[in-house]
């Protein structure tokens, strides 16, 4: 049984947000990165654009081209096949390799410092594919707060390297640095943790035990050879370029909310009693059921050593039940990527992607977060 909301409130839709270019139309706005500064919260929202009009006998799939324009492939239908059963979002070329119906961005939205009021949309697409790795759109971000500045891991889509996480750094929201990519195909929810960690056996002089501090995140590989269902993983990196030790972090569970598949939602919080990290997982309404029904959990783990799970949702914290989320481009979906604690730091602010068409803020309790977990 998923756990009251305090509030919800929709805070964007795709007719708040005007087309990047002509000849595109927006067909979703969703799954932002957050993350609180200064007086204010700011969100990186993801922006999926399509074609404008519809071509009898073709199906459009943008793209960015090798002279950074976007232009619109048109193919054939009687070529291409449902890439995933009937799931609208993508579709597969004449050669068979997956394409998708839209392409993506970042935009920057600044709120107030409830969270639920927005006070600026940024006029122009904040971030914009311009790599090859970015060729089908950049999506999905996360946003971990890092001594004075913001990193953002986000899925990059493209021919060449297919789906992978890419890594970018801000101060400002304005000017990024792109740092590359960081985990291969097929690799996404990616969420980096805000501090260091030691490693238990580390020992030396200073200098070697400085080097024995590192990052840590969690993410979802997934394999086209289906040994196991896609679960979360953990690795460690001295730079947050670098990443090695990896481990298994967390499975799905037969018969469960989070039966098919799971993956990392928020940039994990520090909390008294562990890192309170949500994430979502997705099970099937029926066996025909190609995409399946996404909601939210919590698993918190050891605050030092985040590779130890202390406990974990038995029901999910969120389900699908809201208009925005039961429809939209893709139904029956809740899918959280940013959390701030609000103002009385007794509540999360969860930031959530709504049927990947809206953005929506809802707000739950800390402590029925905790109690809920086994």
């Amino acid at each position: 049984m998923a756990i009251k909301r305090l509030q919800q409130k929709v805070l964007l839709r795709p007719e708040d947000i005007k087309p990047s270019r002509p000849g595109l139309r927006v067909v979703g706005v969703f799954n932002p990165g957050a993350v609180r500064w200064g007086d204010k919260i700011c969100l990186l929202v993801r922006v999926a654009e399509g074609a404008e009009e519809e071509t009898p006998g073709f199906w459009n799939s943008p793209r960015l081209t090798e002279k950074g324009e976007i232009e619109i492939d048109r193919i054939p239908t009687e070529n291409n096949a449902d890439c995933r059963n009937g799931d609208k979002r993508c579709s597969s070329s004449p050669r068979r390799f997956s394409r998708l119906s839209f392409i993506s961005h970042l935009k920057l939205i600044r709120l107030d410092s409830t969270g639920f009021n927005v006070n600026f949309i940024d006029p122009s697409p904040t971030f914009y594919p311009r790599e090859f790795y970015e060729e089908f759109g950049i999506e999905d971000p996360r946003i971990t707060a890092i001594d004075g500045r913001f990193y953002i891991t986000y899925v990059a889509v493209s021919s060449t390297m297919g789906v992978c996480t890419a890594l970018a750094s801000t101060e400002d929201f304005r000017q990024f640095q792109r740092m590359g990519i960081i985990f291969t195909t097929e690799n996404k929810d990616v969420v980096i943790l805000p501090e260091k960690f030691r490693r238990e056996n580390g020992r030396g002089n200073q200098d070697a035990v400085e080097n024995n501090y590192r990052y840590c995140a969690y993410h979802r590989p997934v394999s086209k050879m289906e040994f196991n269902p896609p679960n979360m993983q953990i690795a460690y990196s001295p730079d947050l370029l670098h990443w090695g030790e990896h481990g298994l972090l967390l499975t799905p569970r037969e018969g469960l909310w989070d039966d098919i598949r799971i993956g990392g939602g928020t940039v994990p919080l520090r909390l008294k009693e562990g890192w309170l990290e949500i994430y979502h997982g997705v099970r099937r309404k029926n066996p025909e059921d190609s995409v399946g029904v996404y909601c939210a959990g919590a698993v918190l783990t050891d605050l030092k050593d985040p590779g130890k799970v202390i406990a974990r949702s038995g029901e999910p914290l969120l389900e699908p039940v809201s208009q925005s989320e039961s429809e939209g481009f893709v139904p029956n979906v809740v899918f959280p990527t940013g959390a701030v604690m609000d103002e009385t730091g007794e509540n999360l602010l969860l930031f959530c992607g709504g049927g990947d068409r809206v953005v929506e803020v809802i707000s739950l309790s800390i402590a029925s977060i905790l109690e809920s977990l086994k």
